[in-house]
C-alpha cells in the first residue's frame, strides 16, 4: 500500500499538526508501506534526514499554501499511489488533493486536523466560505474516509457530512519519548530565576486560540500565593507575542514568568521532565502534541474541556476546566496547594495512559487497517 500525504506547512518547529505528520510518515514506512509526504517550508535538516519528504517554497500566496511545483510533484506521485491523504482544510493542498483524487479515481482521505472545531470555524468565515464553494465542498462530498482524532471530531465531521465514513484515530508518542532524566543545567543556567523553584510549564505555539490571556490574568491572582512556582511559556511567535507581553508588563509579573520562545529536542525534553505541572488553556484543540507530551513525560495536566481529552479526568492525570479566567484560576489553585506526592502520582497515572493507548506504532497499524478497508 502507498500513500500520497499532502500539508500545508512541514515546518514543526511551529508546533500544529506539522508536528503529528513525521512520526505517522515514518512509522507507515517502517511498517513495509509506502509513504510520500509533500508539504512547504520543511526545515532543512528534515528535508535532508526525513525519507520521502518533499518540501517547496510559496509562491505569490503564502497563506493560502500555494506553490505551482507543489501540484506537478503531486500528480505525478498520485499516479503511483493508492489513496491520496490531505491535512488540514481551506488551502491550495485540499484543492489539489481533490482534484487529483477525481482525475486519478483514487480514494480521498480528509484530516482535518481541529479545523472543525466551533471556535476554529467562527474565525475568517468569509475565506472559509469562498473555498467551500470553490472546492471543499466537492471534496466533502466525495472524500472515501475522514479521520477523526476524537469522538468530539468525529461529531463535528458527522455534522458538516452526515454520510461521511470516519474513522477516529489520535495523534500518539514515539514509544520511549521522555523516559529517564533529563539535566536541567543548561535551562537555569540560561534562565537563573528558575534555579530552584518548582516550574508551571505552557509549551505550545503563541496564539490567541490558546488561551495565553486566561493563564496570565490567572496567574496575577495567584503568583503571590505561590512564591515557590514560576510560570514558564515555551513556544514559537504565531503572531501573539507582543499581545503577550504586553500583558506580562501590565499585570507586573516580568520576574514571575520566564518565557524561554521556540524549543525543540534536548531543550524542550529538560524543560518537560524537570517540570512539575503542564497547563494548556486551549479555547480551541484538535488533539494536541503538547499535552501527550507533557502526560508521557509524567507531568500531571490542567487543560480545558476544549482539548478534548477526556481521559486526563478519567484516569486521574489531572484537571479539565473552562476556557475562562476564574475556571483558570482555581484549576491552578486546587492543583498547586497539592503536597508533591500527590502530584507525581498524577504524573504517573497519564505517562501509563500515553503508553498503553497512544503510541504511534499503534496508530499507524490502525491507519493501515482502515485504508484496507476502502
Amino acid at each position: 500500500m502507498r500513500l500520497l500525504q499532502l500539508s500545508q506547512t512541514l515546518n514543526r518547529k511551529m508546533g500544529g499538526f506539522a508536528t503529528a505528520l513525521y512520526p505517522l510518515h515514518g512509522h507507515i514506512l517502517s511498517s513495509g508501506h509506502g509513504s510520500d509526504l509533500l508539504g512547504l517550508d520543511a526545515d532543512l535538516g528534515d528535508q535532508e534526514s526525513v525519507p520521502r519528504l518533499y518540501s517547496f517554497e510559496p509562491h505569490l500566496l503564502p497563506r493560502f499554501y500555494y506553490s505551482r511545483s507543489y501540484g506537478i510533484q503531486a500528480e505525478q506521485f498520485a499516479r503511483e499511489c493508492d489513496s491520496i491523504h490531505v491535512h488540514g482544510l481551506w488551502v491550495y493542498p485540499n484543492l489539489v488533493a481533490g482534484q487529483l483524487s477525481r482525475k486519478l479515481h483514487k480514494p480521498l482521505v480528509i484530516h482535518p486536523h481541529g479545523m472543525l472545531e466551533p471556535w476554529a470555524m467562527k474565525r475568517g468565515v468569509y475565506k472559509k466560505s469562498v473555498m467551500r464553494m470553490l472546492f471543499e465542498n466537492q471534496n466533502f462530498r466525495d472524500a472515501a474516509l475522514w479521520r477523526a482524532l476524537t469522538e468530539a471530531e468525529a461529531a463535528q465531521i458527522k455534522h458538516y457530512c452526515p454520510q461521511a465514513n470516519v474513522v477516529t484515530l489520535p495523534n500518539g508518542i514515539m514509544a520511549g519519548d521522555f523516559e529517564g532524566p533529563v539535566s536541567a543545567l543548561d535551562l537555569t543556567a540560561k534562565h537563573p530565576e528558575l534555579f530552584n523553584k518548582k516550574w508551571i510549564v505552557f509549551l505550545s505555539r503563541l496564539h490567541q486560540k490558546k488561551g495565553l490571556d486566561l493563564l496570565v490574568k490567572a496567574w496575577s491572582k495567584l503568583h503571590r500565593d505561590f512564591p515557590g512556582w514560576q510560570l514558564v511559556i515555551a513556544g514559537g511567535d504565531d503572531g501573539y507575542g507582543d499581545i503577550l507581553h504586553q500583558m506580562i508588563d501590565s499585570c507586573d509579573l516580568r520576574k514571575r514568568v520566564t518565557l524561554l520562545g521556540l524549543v525543540h529536542g534536548n531543550e524542550k525534553a529538560a524543560l518537560l521532565k524537570n517540570a512539575q505541572l503542564f497547563v494548556l488553556p486551549s479555547r480551541s484543540e484538535g488533539f494536541s502534541m503538547a499535552v501527550l507530551e507533557a502526560l508521557a513525560a509524567g507531568l500531571p495536566v490542567l487543560i480545558t474541556h476544549n482539548c478534548n481529552f477526556p481521559e486526563v479526568d478519567a484516569v486521574g492525570a489531572g484537571k479539565i476546566v473552562e476556557a475562562s479566567e476564574p475556571s483558570i484560576e482555581e484549576g491552578l489553585r486546587n492543583l498547586l496547594g497539592l503536597p508533591e506526592y500527590y502530584l507525581d502520582e498524577m504524573g504517573q497515572k497519564g505517562a501509563t495512559l500515553v503508553r498503553e493507548k497512544y503510541t504511534w506504532e499503534k496508530i499507524a497499524s490502525q491507519m493501515v487497517g482502515a485504508l484496507e478497508k476502502l
